[in-house]
């Protein structure tokens, strides 16, 4: 099995909502890092935290709720999942830093 295999063990839906999972997971990630170090003032101050958990643990149970029958068989290893989650990262980063300058333009 040489190149090929990506398209062997890769299914596209699993990909797409493991992709999405990430990034949502992630934005909720930064999102505590936001209010950790008082950054995240377009939200009220008692829903900042709720708002990040929520998209962490949010992600993490859609991803297994839907994808269930998927994710116990043959699947993305190694270095699919590590350009998914690199990719979905990066994603989340960028969605953050775009996110959190449209907020300071608006403030000035």
């Amino acid at each position: 099995m040489g190149n090929e295999s990506v398209v062997l063990w890769l299914s596209a839906e699993l990909a797409l909502g493991y992709f999405i999972a990430v990034t949502v997971g992630m934005l909720g990630l930064l999102q505590g890092v936001a209010v950790q170090r008082d950054d995240l003032r377009w939200l009220p101050t008692a829903w900042q935290w709720p708002v990040a958990s929520l998209l962490v643990v949010g992600a993490v149970v859609v991803f297994y709720v839907r994808f269930y029958a998927l994710i116990f068989v043959p699947g993305p290893a190694g270095l699919e999942l590590i350009l998914l989650f690199g990719g979905a990262t990066a994603v989340a980063v960028w969605l953050t830093r775009l996110l959190a300058a449209l907020v300071q333009g608006r403030g000035r």
